[in-house]
């Protein structure tokens, strides 16, 4: 039937091609009757030209067709080849099916004897078999049930010791966070007040060097003013000794008071007109008045206090120094003392977290290993 369609299409196409081309032959006609390019008859011809191609190619298509279904059909003769050779060895596999189940019927028949025969001997042991197991799966019953009230037990003391785990594990977590904020404050004060102590041992220092210097230079001024008050005694046992007119008495006093001017010390009124008495009395002018004071013993006396004043002052800013020191050094005691104590609580507090993390896990190991075998004994 396909060859018959085919070929009927064929011829069709065919048909068509001549209509084409008695259709193209009549426009060649008019064409050369108008000889007037006509961009319509143009466009005819070339949609005419163009369906000529798609004919051709559909041509062209339906004969692959043709050759496909010859193809086609030799396969199909093959398979019915094929086909008939599969029906016979069918046939033959049947007979001798047939044969072999008449033989595994017989032998069948035997075996089912003797199989009746044992079980007729087989019946009578069974019933006491039964009850026998059926005895001891009682027993196996009872003893799982109570194993199983007695995991149930051991589940609910351990869900109850579990939730008490969490509390407090909760409870020492919340302890941890707690801490761990005031160690960060007590770290906090601490680096301030480090930072503060840093600063008054740099403030002491400073003052321990300004004392230092201080006390060279107090050192250096007595050794100095001690050498003046030689020099002035000895020259005043020079005047008090010697037999020289008051003129010299007064140049050698004169020397003094220079002497004096270039020290920085200051002479009063007074001490000139004891100067000018103590001319006089050299001169034997005035009456012996040794028993009023000296300018040199006031001025002895002066720097005698000035010395005090001094020592007095560096022992004061010694002794401040001192009790900064101590007060500092005992704050520092005090801190590492906080920031050990507070180590060590946070140590033991992570210890026993750990401890009730651990047995926690040991509570959910058990309470999975109880319902694992429950859901055995279940089974």
């Amino acid at each position: 039937m396909s060859d018959v369609t085919t070929c009927q299409r064929l011829e069709d196409t065919e048909w068509r091609l001549c209509q084409r081309a008695g259709e193209i032959a009549l426009l060649k006609t008019l064409l050369k009757e108008a000889q007037v390019s006509d961009v319509t008859t143009c466009q005819r011809l070339e949609d005419t030209e163009w369906s000529l191609c798609q004919r051709a190619g559909e041509i062209a298509l339906l004969k692959k067709a043709q050759v496909s279904e010859v193809t086609t059909c030799q396969r199909l003769e093959d398979t019915k080849w094929s086909m008939c050779q599969r029906a016979g060895e069918i046939a033959l596999l049947k007979t001798q099916l047939k044969e072999a189940q008449v033989s595994d019927v017989s032998t069948s028949m035997t075996q089912l004897k003797e199989d009746s025969g044992e079980c007729e001997t087989t019946v009578v042991k069974i019933p006491n078999k039964r009850t026998g197991d059926i005895a001891l799966l009682k027993t196996q019953l009872k003893k799982a049930q109570n194993e199983q009230t007695a995991k149930g037990h051991e589940y609910l003391t351990l869900k109850a010791d579990s939730r008490q785990l969490r509390e407090a594990l909760d409870k020492k977590e919340k302890d941890i966070m707690r801490l761990r904020s005031e160690l960060e404050e007590k770290e906090k004060s601490m680096s301030r007040l480090q930072t503060e102590v840093d600063r008054l041992t740099n403030d002491l220092m400073e003052s321990v060097a300004d004392l230092n210097k201080v006390k060279e230079s107090s050192k250096n001024e007595i050794e100095r003013l001690k050498t003046e008050l030689k020099e002035l005694r000895q020259e005043l046992s020079d005047v008090s000794l010697s037999g020289y007119e008051g003129i010299e008495c007064g140049r050698t006093m004169r020397g003094i008071y220079d002497v004096c001017k270039t020290n920085e010390y200051h002479w009063s009124s007074s001490d000139s007109a004891l100067e000018d008495a103590e001319v006089q009395r050299l001169n034997g002018e005035l009456p012996d008045t040794c028993s009023d004071p000296c300018p040199a013993s006031a001025m002895l006396e002066r720097l005698k206090c000035e010395m005090q004043s001094k020592e007095t002052q560096f022992n004061n800013e010694r002794r401040k120094w001192s009790e900064e020191k101590d007060k500092v050094l005992r704050y520092q005691k005090q801190l590492q003392m906080n920031y050990v104590q507070m180590f060590k609580r946070s140590r033991t507090l992570e210890a026993e977290v750990d401890g009730l993390r651990l047995e926690l896990e040991l509570c959910n190991k058990n309470m999975k290993n109880i319902n694992q075998h429950g859901k055995t004994i279940e089974l």
